[in-house]
């Protein structure tokens, strides 16, 4: 019986990569529970709600420096990890887009942020968070793309890998500085992670991504640019209307109801959005980048049905 699995498990990559993959799960889904109780011990429901709509802003601006290109970013790395001249245009094209990007949205982060915190967070004065913001941006929007390329290449333990010791990173970075310096700390540690996490990227995939192309103005193309642009105009609409909605949403909330019953409605939306991490992480782990390989509608077929086949009963067994 042992080793039908493990012929199982051997002739099926996909149910290789779940396995792997759900160490990670379970790393995020205790580290996810974890954060949020010691947020709610320190800094109770008032606070919970100030970092929801912490949490809802940077994502917007991180989907803004990005361009909503991390799925572009996958399927062009997949699609051509095997040419190396192609790989390192694209990739010159790619972090030239990221870095004008950001340098926008950094002058506008630090210029505008009284605006932004009377938009953000009314009667309270957390201008700093914008300003740190502002410079640190550049730094989320390198790892977005390494992870995107990392994934593309088909490097998933190295993505699984990474994923664990940041939640771990997560956990100790919100547990230090919010038992020290409370609300404060907390919005520190959570516009900080995710350029902190650059730097287990670096380390554990250093290699890799040197050998995947240097960074070089003349590998910058004009048609790669082009064609990110289409996933940019896709992918940003939705990007950009959820965290305004629930932006508005807790908002909405604060304003008729009260600040300590948008607080507990952020931690009903934190932990009912755990359920869905492991499909969508096996979806931009494994499922894009192999569908960018295949050429034919044969192959495209074969990759969702086996998807729905092994997959799906175990995600609804999980439901259970």
């Amino acid at each position: 019986m042992r080793q039908r699995f493990r012929a199982v498990f051997q002739n099926n990559p996909l149910l290789k990569v779940t396995s792997q993959n759900s160490g990670g799960i379970l790393v995020k889904l205790f580290t996810g529970l974890a954060t949020t109780k010691i947020i709610a011990i320190f800094i109770g429901p008032a606070g919970m709600a100030f970092l929801g709509n912490l949490t809802n802003f940077q994502s917007l601006i991180n989907n803004f420096s990005t361009l909503g290109l991390e799925k572009g970013a996958i399927r062009y790395s997949a699609e051509y990890k095997n040419d190396s001249n192609r790989l390192a245009s694209f990739v010159s094209t790619l972090f030239f887009i990221g870095i004008c990007t950001t340098f926008i949205l950094g002058v506008f982060l630090f210029f505008g942020s009284g605006i932004l915190n009377d938009l953000i967070f009314p009667e309270r004065d957390f201008q700093f968070v914008f300003k740190i913001l502002a410079f640190i941006l550049p730094l989320g929007m390198l790892n977005v793309f390494c992870l995107a390329i990392l994934k593309g290449i088909g490097e998933f333990k190295k993505v699984i890998g990474i994923n664990i010791l940041s939640n771990l990173l997560n956990l100790a970075m919100i547990g230090i500085l919010v038992s020290k310096y409370g609300l404060e700390g907390a919005m520190v540690a959570f516009i900080v992670l995710p350029s902190a996490i650059l730097l287990i990227t670096l380390g554990i995939a250093n290699k890799k991504l040197r050998l995947i192309g240097n960074f070089r103005m003349s590998n910058i193309s004009r048609l790669f640019g082009r064609n990110l642009s289409q996933y940019a105009l896709m992918t940003l609409v939705s990007s950009i209307t959820f965290p305004i909605v629930f932006l508005m949403v807790r908002n909405f909330i604060i304003d008729r109801i009260g600040l300590e019953e948008a607080g507990y409605w952020e931690a009903l939306v934190r932990i009912s959005s755990y359920y869905l991490l492991f499909i969508m992480s096996l979806l931009s782990l494994y499922i894009l980048p192999k569908m960018a390989e295949t050429n034919s509608d044969s192959g495209f077929r074969k990759i969702v049905f086996n998807f729905y086949k092994t997959i799906l009963p175990i995600f609804g067994i999980g439901l259970l």
